[in-house]
């Protein structure tokens, strides 16, 4: 299931980065989100399946701190780096 998302994931990349429209775009960001929301999902099932009950929440808590550091970071190093 796991490897499923993360090649929807990938399929949905190559589409936008092969679109010259913003039909093909859109569905590429689609199939994208799709991906991108089973990737999330499977993450945090195999993270329960992994980690005991008294600290799941505590690896949870750094698996969002993870994803949000880095959803905040990365357009932060990409706007840096269009001036290097």
């Amino acid at each position: 299931m796991y490897f499923g998302t993360v090649m929807c994931f990938t399929i949905g990349t190559v589409i936008c980065c092969a679109c010259n429209n913003i039909a093909g775009m859109l569905a590429g960001r689609t199939i994208q989100g799709i991906g991108g929301g089973g990737i999330f999902t499977l993450n945090l099932i195999i993270l329960s399946d992994l980690v005991p009950l008294r600290q799941r929440a505590q690896y949870q808590g750094y698996f969002q701190l993870v994803f949000a550091l880095g959803s905040n970071i990365a357009p932060i190093v990409c706007h840096i780096s269009t001036y290097i």
